[in-house]
């Protein structure tokens, strides 16, 4: 009788291992304000920071919130105001996310 036991074993380690793989994802999050108020409808456009490539995209929530899952890196996070708030865009550069979530609030101003 062939036994499996060995089998098994390879499947789980190599199971692990993928998991792992995968689990490098992290969250870059926080408020948009206009002036000192959350900003609703503010677009955000993250950047590499070496390449400009454009990596993901997110919008505010009523209450001026995003996240956005991201891997490791340096990015740019620019944050467009929405079209008649009165309030400029902003970019911040070189945003360094290495093995935890990160907090970033924007304040945009007039």
């Amino acid at each position: 009788m062939l036994n499996r036991a060995p089998f098994r074993t390879l499947a789980a380690v190599l199971l692990l291992w993928f998991v792992a793989a995968l689990g490098h994802a992290h969250t870059l999050s926080g408020t948009v304000y206009g002036g000192s108020d959350p900003l609703p409808n503010a677009f955000l456009i993250l950047t590499d920071a070496a390449t400009g490539d454009e990596v993901a995209t997110a919008s505010t929530d009523a209450n001026g919130d995003y996240a956005i899952e991201v891997g490791d890196g340096t990015y740019d996070l620019e944050s467009q105001a929405p079209v008649g708030s009165g309030f400029g865009d902003s970019v911040v550069n070189s945003l360094a996310i290495a093995g935890l979530d990160v907090i970033q609030d924007i304040a945009l101003l007039k």
